[in-house]
């Protein structure tokens, strides 16, 4: 708005009352009024009326509200101006009115807004390190037309494994196998390259009519050694985990000798990949008749501990028990839960809160030199056994066939 005014002669004091008005009220027009006083209750000017209040090098806008000399912050505690810069502080939303943020810097910090040019930029680094072979486990597979993933998207460096690990004596038993569905082909090692009848099996009866079967699918591993401590057999099965976070290490011992009859050690419970029930299914020997014989699992820290041993060393967790641990007979722990390797619909993980009463938790302790003497003079015993009864068997049968006055190759082609 423009005003003009006719100056008069100013000695009329009527003239000069004319000019104090029109300033002021041109004054009250101004768009913009700056001001190093605090505007509110001080100034003047029009409803509306823009202050800009320099306290000391620190700017606030202000508005004023009612013609007078009322004034309001604009935006107290969003815009802070500290003469090198502008800062805009909030605890609220902004609403752009679909306009753009430009000219802003690549994020540093935790909590920095993320660029176009920041985001693209990480994209293709994730792009490059999947195109390259030699970090295959950060490949990003993505499914063709059909929905399947491409041939040569993923190969085994990207797949998340884990082994499960299982030895025993002449005692055969049957035990369930970690991973189940999940699981590769089993590999399997004798601990001597002793001649005899050494046994691996996925379902056997092993010599009983009384064998009970199952209707549902069940991934089972049968061993039987040649003596027991000292001719063991062992398999591992390599399977795909979804988290390996616990390590399950247990032991089936006969509760009158404490001979341990087998054992068996995994980084997912026994029921991870087979019935996903760890109450029907609790530990690896479920399916076995218990009587007169202990259920035993390895304390949690301690069995992690040989994992992570067993890792540094690159071998199996169970030859690494079998070298230097015995079992601690004379001591129970608390069951502390551990991971099933499941987990719920929302990501979190499936414990098992407890065990069966009779399954018992005990720690390893190491083998003293009278031990490992002893366990020694037992294997030279019960090789001396085996290589008597070899000697025995070779004799009896020697003598059927001089009583039938046949050769050994003629018995062969009568069984034939």
């Amino acid at each position: 708005m423009e005003k003009s005014i006719v100056l008069g002669d100013l000695s009329n004091p009527e003239n000069v009352k004319n000019l104090t008005s029109y300033l002021k009220d041109a004054f009250r027009d101004l768009d913009i009024i700056y001001s190093t006083s605090a505007p509110n209750g001080n100034i003047g000017a029009s409803r509306g009326r823009t202050c800009l209040y320099n306290n000391s090098g620190t700017y606030t806008i202000w508005v004023n509200t009612d013609g007078g000399t009322t004034w309001q912050q604009v935006g107290a505690d969003l815009w802070e101006i500290d003469g090198t810069e502008t800062q805009l502080k909030t605890a609220d939303e902004i609403d752009m009115q679909s306009k753009k943020i430009i000219n802003t810097l690549d994020p540093t910090l935790a909590q920095d807004v993320a660029t176009k040019n920041y985001v693209d930029g990480q994209i293709d680094d994730i792009i490059a390190q999947s195109d390259d072979v030699g970090n295959a486990a950060n490949k990003i597979p993505v499914l063709d037309s059909s929905g399947y993933l491409p041939n040569d998207s993923v190969d085994t460096t990207a797949l998340k494994t884990a082994s499960s690990e299982y030895i025993m004596g002449t005692n055969y038993t049957q035990q369930e196998v970690t991973g189940g569905r999940y699981c590769f082909f089993p590999q399997i090692k004798m601990d001597t390259t002793d001649v005899g009848q050494w046994e691996a099996h996925i379902c056997s009866a092993y010599g009983t009519a009384n064998f009970a079967g199952w209707t549902t699918y069940r991934t089972n591993i049968g061993l039987k050694g040649i003596t027991t401590g000292t001719n063991d057999i062992m398999a591992q099965f390599l399977y795909i985990t979804a988290s390996g976070e616990d390590y399950w290490l247990w032991a089936l011992v006969n509760k009158d000798t404490k001979e341990v009859l087998c054992m068996s050690g995994a980084p997912d419970h026994n029921s991870y990949g087979n019935s996903n029930d760890f109450i029907k299914t609790p530990h690896p020997y479920w399916q076995e008749d218990l009587t007169n014989r202990e259920v035993v699992l390895i304390e949690k820290s301690q069995a992690k501990a040989i994992q992570n041993e067993a890792k540094e060393k690159r071998v199996g967790v169970l030859e690494i028990v079998k070298e230097k641990y015995k079992i601690d007979f004379n001591n129970t722990y608390t069951y502390e839960p551990m991971h099933t390797g499941q987990y719920t619909p929302e990501h979190e993980p499936v414990l098992v809160d407890i065990l069966p009463d009779y399954v018992q938790i005990r720690k390893l302790v190491l083998m003293t030199d009278k031990d490992k003497t002893d366990k020694e003079k037992r294997r030279i015993e019960n090789r001396a056994k085996l290589e008597a009864k070899k000697v025995e068997n070779k004799n009896k049968k020697q003598a059927v066939l001089n009583k039938l006055n046949i050769t050994e190759e003629e018995l062969k082609e009568i069984l034939c």
